[in-house]
């Protein structure tokens, strides 16, 4: 189900070239983020880890709200308080 966006996202002409892309990057960071993974808990150890991983949660669990937000005003055309729309 990773896929599932790209059609919303991308031009019906182009999706085959992006599925493409996706299941490339997917992959590669299959292949990575173990590694990565390892080498930062062999330089910074767990503790650093874990509190690095609960700030990287953290943000995006704000970019999440503040892009969900901006979608409802624009769903909704909220007029009233205007400056919580950006």
């Amino acid at each position: 189900m990773k896929n599932a966006s790209v059609p919303l996202l991308v031009a019906r002409n182009k999706i085959e070239s992006a599925n493409g892309i996706v299941t490339a990057v997917h992959a590669l960071s299959d292949v990575a983020a173990p590694i990565l993974g390892g080498i930062l808990y062999k330089i910074i150890g767990i503790n650093a880890l874990i509190i690095l991983s609960c700030i990287a949660f953290f943000l995006s669990a704000v970019m999440e709200i503040l892009s969900t937000h901006q979608l409802l005003c624009e769903i909704y055309e909220i007029e009233w308080r205007e400056e919580l729309c950006y």
